[in-house]
């Protein structure tokens, strides 16, 4: 059972406050029902960048951490000097939740988001060493599977079949004198072969996730594959070939979340014309969603 030192947790949080100079205005959308700031986690910090703020009707104290996956959020639970028990809880990302543990903060996971001493020491660096090491590690395993994927056969090379050219929903890949397909076109012919139900490492080994289309995430030379969803939102994840040819959704969010709430009949193409928009005018844009094929 974890156990707590509330004065120590409590006395590091306003360390780390006082340490802080950037404080960026509250926006009452960072509430949920329940009295949490769960939404903050859409506000954009660069990463790397630590921020605070504070609710101006509860006076809660909050701090905002920016990571290549998403802002974490660091909050107190209860209105100060109300009587109410010290505690300090959080939210992440989704793909952070598990690395940060229970709901309220130890001194010990409190470090871990954000040095009390020197705040620019904090979470992003933690997860930019994962990410860099998992990349690595992941290097040869999909050189490999790629090259599988676009291999031409005995002298000629693939190509994807178009639409008015298919005559099975299993869109198959077939043999033809044109040139090798990209990375990006293998990863949407192998999607397209299981109609859209790709295998997610958020629930690996075999847990599967249903995608309604593929884009790229591109900016400079950089051009990352990225799954499209039928949801509320969706943040942007890496898609894969793995080792055995197979299709995979990433842990790795490599962009900002896309909003398409149905309530209001937001289709995945307008979210991605909104996410586009704001994407050009930010200074610390990850960039822009392109490519955009919906199955």
């Amino acid at each position: 059972m974890t156990t707590f030192n509330t004065a120590l947790v409590e006395r590091n949080f306003k360390s780390v406050l006082e340490k802080i100079a950037f404080e960026v205005p509250f926006e009452a959308e960072w509430k949920n029902d329940t009295g949490y700031f769960d939404h903050a986690v859409d506000c954009y910090v660069p990463e790397g960048r630590v921020v605070k703020s504070t609710c101006p009707t509860t006076k809660r104290r909050i701090i905002l951490v920016g990571t290549v996956l998403g802002t974490v959020v660091v909050f107190e639970r209860y209105t100060p000097d109300m009587d109410q028990a010290f505690i300090l809880t959080w939210h992440a990302p989704k793909a952070l939740r598990a690395f940060i543990g229970e709901p309220a903060l130890t001194s010990d996971t409190l470090e871990r988001i954000v040095c009390t001493y020197y705040p620019q020491e904090n979470i992003s660096k933690h997860v930019d060493a994962l990410i860099d090491a998992g990349v690595k590690a992941r290097k040869v395993l999909a050189e490999k599977a790629i090259a599988m994927a676009t291999a031409p056969e005995k002298g000629v090379t693939c190509r994807v079949v178009p639409d008015d050219e298919v005559t099975s929903d299993t869109r198959p890949l077939v043999i033809s004198e044109t040139r090798p397909l990209t990375k990006f076109e293998a990863i949407v012919a192998a999607t397209k072969q299981v109609n859209g139900l790709v295998l997610d490492d958020h629930r690996a080994p075999n847990g599967t996730l249903q995608l309604c289309g593929l884009a790229t995430l591109d900016k400079g030379d950089s051009s990352i594959t990225v799954a499209l969803i039928k949801d509320d939102y969706f943040s942007l994840n890496e898609v894969y070939l793995g080792a055995d040819g197979k299709v995979r959704v990433s842990t790795r969010a490599v962009g900002g979340v896309i909003h398409t709430p149905k309530r209001d009949g937001v289709t995945v193409e307008a979210g991605i014309a909104t996410y586009n928009a704001e994407a050009r005018s930010a200074k610390w844009s990850c960039g822009t969603v392109e490519n955009v094929t919906m199955f």
